[in-house]
């Protein structure tokens, strides 16, 4: 039984008797926080059977207002923080970090709209010069001015400083693109082999796998974040 819980994915449902409507919030915005899948039918709430211990704890956390005033825990104690630590916290601005399917997906529309043009454009023989100048004015204007790129836009999310929250000035934007574009351009000064390409533009990326942060976020002091505190610009988290 305890290796379902650890492992499973059949449905598991625990009852939500006793609880009230703001415990009931409480509760969904925990799991919500932490991205636990759940959902609520009737006085049940419904979740996967690998997300047991995290489901468990959360509704110790919420009725810690129901416990006896002697209860002395203190792992669930009322003034720590919430059990189930969420994965991607808010920021103070409400807004919360892109997951990593979302980077990925923008990251691919971008690579192929336009990346990869420039990279067939210079293997087409235009000019390195004229290809990176071209790159460059598709890119940086569009983060300097709003935080955003085609494959941004198009999942909702937004590039941000992290220190000021707001929109890159224009020197960040410089920065993460040099950083971001710098396989491509290495690729084309060197006249290295294309072959190249995938494997350094993958050194770049594979941070945020880890820390949801690129090399170039972290060469230009930036974070991908979503569009709204609501969430994505077009695939809104649903609100309970």
């Amino acid at each position: 039984m305890s290796e379902e819980r650890s492992t499973g994915t059949a449905p598991r449902r625990f009852s939500l008797a006793g609880l009230s409507a703001n415990q009931v919030t409480l509760l969904c915005t925990v799991l919500e926080a932490s991205d636990v899948p759940h959902a609520v039918s009737g006085h049940e709430l419904v979740t996967s059977s690998a997300h047991t211990v995290d489901v468990e704890k959360a509704l110790v956390w919420v009725r810690i207002d129901q416990v006896d005033e002697e209860f002395d825990d203190p792992e669930y104690r009322g003034t720590l923080p919430p059990v189930v630590r969420p994965s991607r916290p808010p920021l103070p601005d409400g807004r919360r970090q892109a997951t990593r399917w979302r980077r990925l997906c923008g990251g691919l529309i971008d690579l192929l709209l336009l990346t990869m043009p420039a990279y067939l454009a210079w293997r087409a023989d235009r000019p390195a010069l004229i290809v990176a100048a071209a790159l460059f004015m598709a890119t940086v204007p569009a983060c300097a001015v709003g935080g955003w790129s085609l494959g941004k836009l198009l999942v909702g999310t937004r590039v941000i400083s992290r220190s000021t929250l707001g929109t890159p000035n224009l020197v960040s934007s410089i920065a993460r693109w040099a950083v971001a574009a710098a396989p491509l351009l290495a690729v084309m000064a060197a006249d290295l082999s294309g072959d190249l390409l995938t494997p350094l533009l993958m050194v770049v990326y594979a941070p945020v796998v880890l820390g949801l942060r690129g090399l170039h976020d972290y060469g230009a002091g930036t974070m991908v974040v979503e569009r709204t505190k609501a969430g994505p610009g077009i695939w809104i988290r649903d609100s309970r």
